[in-house]
């Protein structure tokens, strides 16, 4: 038979005091074994020893200033820049006239056997002669054949024309037909009636004078010349004139007053 002896109530209080010291001890140092790593990593990740503080610059960078006052404080010198020469305007030449062109006097041929057209070239020259800018002269001519070729540069020198008003379509269209490389129809119709159509006849080598040194001329020629009346009353060029004083009032109309 086992008898146990149980220590007595003091006993137990040493015994138990001693357990819990050693069990605080053991606690403190297993504490231990745990905080230090863990601290030191912590303080490892918050100040790693790579992170250095800021290093304050040893001087400070210029300050831009704005263009204008950059300007202002040290204005450029003008007087320092090269002067460039004077540009040299050239005019423009007119385009050269053909030696047959040359004079300003311009020949009015017309059919004899025409009295209409007669009568309306007489008309139209003394009314140019009163512009006083181009000197007119007329010429007659007994055939059509004789006053078309007149207009061309193969024409006689001394029977030469420059313009008609003679030109009468259809009949004429045939003797046109052969010279129209070297003549010029200027404008529309400047009296059409039922069965004929009587149109301006320019040479070809005063075609190009008339638009650039004469261009009001050409302007009356091309869009201005026209009768009320035809054939045109009257016997002659200055009482038709005086008779149809608002008609000639619109010849004049003119952007360029210089004929």
């Amino acid at each position: 038979m086992l008898i146990l002896s149980l220590p007595s109530w003091q006993e137990m209080q040493t015994w138990l005091g001693r357990w819990g010291q050693s069990t605080a001890s053991a606690a403190q140092e297993f504490s231990n074994t745990l905080t230090v790593p863990i601290n030191a990593a912590s303080a490892a990740t918050v100040a790693p020893s790579s992170m250095t503080a800021p290093v304050a610059p040893e001087s400070t960078p210029p300050r831009l200033l704005p263009l204008k006052a950059v300007l202002a404080a040290n204005p450029p010198a003008l007087g320092n820049r090269p002067t460039l020469p004077a540009p040299t305007v050239t005019p423009l030449s007119p385009v050269a006239l053909s030696s047959a062109s040359a004079s300003n006097v311009y020949v009015l041929g017309y059919l004899q056997n025409r009295p209409e057209c007669q009568l309306a070239t007489e008309i139209v020259a003394a009314f140019l002669t009163q512009q006083e800018a181009v000197e007119i002269s007329t010429r007659g001519f007994d055939s059509a054949e004789a006053l078309y070729a007149s207009l061309t540069r193969y024409g006689p020198a001394e029977s030469k024309s420059d313009l008609t008003l003679c030109y009468r379509y259809p009949e004429d269209n045939l003797y046109l037909s052969g010279v129209n490389e070297q003549v010029a129809v200027i404008g529309k119709a400047y009296v059409h009636d039922e069965q004929t159509q009587w149109h301006a006849v320019v040479s070809a080598e005063r075609l190009r004078d008339l638009q650039l040194l004469y261009p009001c001329l050409y302007t009356f020629l091309n869009q201005q010349l026209t009768f009320a009346d035809w054939p045109p009353s009257g016997t002659d060029a200055q009482s038709w004139l005086v008779a149809h004083a608002d008609q000639v009032a619109q010849w004049q109309l003119c952007a360029n007053p210089t004929y």
